[in-house]
């Protein structure tokens, strides 16, 4: 059963930091290299110098590693109290206000040690944490060379759960009428934090999630990767019977049924394709969709967003399909009534699972027509070369209109039912399938470990 636990949060020290705005930053899977620097000059003390550090900083710094540059930065910032942390152990509460698509949300959630519990096994019955995306290696080797080194969780995990007894409710109309210990906003979402040390409030939270089933939303790589840890310093230390700090990973947990809570689609810009398979693209998509023109962005985004409920739908921009000379196009593609996907998609999935956008995408057009496998089956770099991934819809138009690329498949946002559904059956979806807005941030709270 799930278990959260109280801790000794590490904050910035506000005495010291000013402008929590110039230290902070999102999630390192989100953050490209111009934005790297961008957050790296806003201040010495940016949080991003942790989660994300470059080669000419360990050599600046005359380390060996960027991973030990990033020891050595820890460490530093301790010694010079710009990091402090709490002395009684704490959970806290988390609220992310935000407008998206002209509404004003509000998504609140707990912040806490979380037990780590192996997922995807859900066959055995006792298993309550379920990720729902596959990951990739890559990212998992460098996550894990950085704890190794920092022996702290960095930025929280984001996890999900159905709030039955209501507590983030209680515990928001308890401490949302304080001050908040952090109050920054950041590229227009606010975000405050408070501090939590009632015992009762917090052996109640504990008590709530150990019936609940913990849905991994965000974070699956790191989340691996704490198993790995932890994994690794049992058999370091021979599998001691106490408890460790790392058995334990830094978890903000937030209502799965809240209507705070926001996925937005994380479209695929296609590229390096070879000019005979993009001429013969259209007559190959014909075979399976009903392809219809369409004038303009929001117009295909009004036709998707319509059909989510009852149709598999999918929207494309094409540079120039069929014919390279013709001009860019949107397309909305309708998969055909007679399509039969338990066939077509030869998977020993779910039929929920082969219903999805994603994989429809995945296996139908990119794997069957483009000759792109785009999940945890081939390589990063091999994906990276053809794929990007964003949820930027201009971004993407642009990308082809420049020339960077050729195609924009355009998805719909996964809902959370299906999300939970899919978890709780044992299944993965394709990597990037979700993007949970707005992202946590880094360097609001840390979890040090300090009996390793």
């Amino acid at each position: 059963m799930p278990e959260i636990k109280p801790f000794k949060g590490v904050l910035y020290n506000q005495d010291k930091i000013k402008d929590l705005a110039e230290v902070v930053c999102p999630p390192y899977d989100v953050i490209n290299g111009k934005a790297r620097e961008n957050y790296a000059n806003l201040s010495p003390f940016n949080m991003v110098r942790l989660i994300l550090p470059t080669a000419n900083d360990a050599k600046d710094s005359g380390c060996d590693t960027i991973y030990s540059f990033a020891r050595k930065e820890l460490d530093d910032w301790f010694k010079q109290e710009i990091l402090l942390q709490d002395r009684q152990e704490a959970i806290y509460l988390y609220e992310q206000e935000y407008v998206y698509c002209g509404e004003r949300k509000k998504r609140l959630g707990i912040v806490a040690l979380l037990k780590i519990d192996d997922v995807g096994n859900s066959s055995k019955g006792d298993n309550k944490i379920h990720a729902h995306e596959h990951t990739h290696l890559g990212p998992k080797e460098d996550r894990l060379q950085l704890l190794r080194e920092v022996g702290a969780n960095l930025s929280p995990i984001f996890a999900l759960f159905a709030d039955k007894f209501h507590l983030i409710r209680r515990i928001t109309d308890k401490y949302s009428v304080n001050s908040s210990l952090i109050d920054v906003e950041v590229s227009s979402v606010r975000n405050k934090l408070w501090r939590i040390t009632d015992s009762k409030l917090i052996n109640q939270a504990r008590r709530d999630l150990k019936s609940a089933d913990i849905f991994i939303a965000d974070g699956h790589h790191r989340y691996e990767v704490a198993c790995n840890y932890r994994q690794e310093m049992r058999q370091r230390l021979n599998n001691p019977d106490r408890e460790l700090d790392c058995d334990f990973v830094l978890t903000y947990l937030s209502d799965l049924n809240s209507r705070g809570l926001t996925i937005m689609p994380t479209h695929r810009v296609i590229k390096e394709l070879d000019s005979d398979t993009l001429l013969k693209l259209n007559d190959e998509l014909g075979k399976y969709f009903d392809i219809y023109k369409v004038k303009d962005k929001s117009e295909l985004f009004i036709m998707l967003s319509k059909a989510m409920k009852s149709e598999y739908v999918l929207g494309m921009y094409a540079q120039g399909t069929p014919a390279p000379k013709k001009e860019n196009k949107f397309s909305l593609l309708r998969l055909k009534n007679r399509i039969n996907l338990d066939k077509i998609i030869a998977l020993d999935k779910p039929k929920d699972y082969k219903r999805l956008s994603v994989v429809i995408l995945n296996y139908l057009i990119l794997e069957k027509m483009l000759n792109i496998r785009a999940d945890w089956r081939d390589s990063d770099a091999s994906i990276a070369k053809h794929i990007f991934y964003t949820n930027d819809a201009d971004l993407a138009r642009r990308m082809v209109d420049d020339k960077e690329a050729q195609l924009v498949f355009f998805l719909n946002p996964v809902k959370v039912e299906e999300m939970a559904h899919i978890a709780k059956q044992g299944e993965r979806m394709p990597p990037k399938s979700t993007f949970f807005y707005p992202k946590l941030l880094s360097g609001l709270l840390i979890n040090k470990f300090s009996d390793i």
